[in-house]
């Protein structure tokens, strides 16, 4: 099995498209470097994300625990938390030195981490 990933990036530096194995996601982002959805190869949405500033508030996940889930954030403007519509904690971690995170409970992911870091310590959304 070949646990290798690639990566595409745009004219801005950021983070367009990601092939593990045999499935690529593309990501959206808008003209202020947020990003706003990844969508699969075959166009399906898998994630959207509503922001309010550069801050992300709200994860509507549409893939493997399809719902909404509303981010707190710290000071920074990391994620700490997401919160499921209900009040349950569906994941938080906490934010380590040189934005690394320790995922402490994940049972949704979560791809956006300190801002300019992405899943894997790459610079990726602003």
């Amino acid at each position: 099995m070949n646990n290798q990933s690639s990566y595409g990036y745009g004219s801005q530096n950021r983070r367009i498209r990601k092939t593990a194995c045999t499935n690529t996601t593309y990501y959206l982002h808008d003209l202020e470097n947020r990003l706003l959805a990844e969508i699969s190869e075959n166009g399906t949405v898998l994630r959207e994300y509503v922001w309010l500033g550069q801050e992300p508030v709200v994860l509507r996940e549409y893939e493997l625990r399809p719902g909404l889930y509303f981010y707190i954030n710290d000071h920074l403007g990391t994620p700490q938390r997401l919160i499921a519509g209900e009040g349950t904690a569906v994941w938080q971690a906490t934010a380590l030195p040189f934005g690394r995170t320790q995922v402490q409970l994940g049972t949704v992911q979560n791809n956006l981490r300190f801002p300019s870091r992405g899943e894997f310590k790459l610079q990726m959304h602003r």
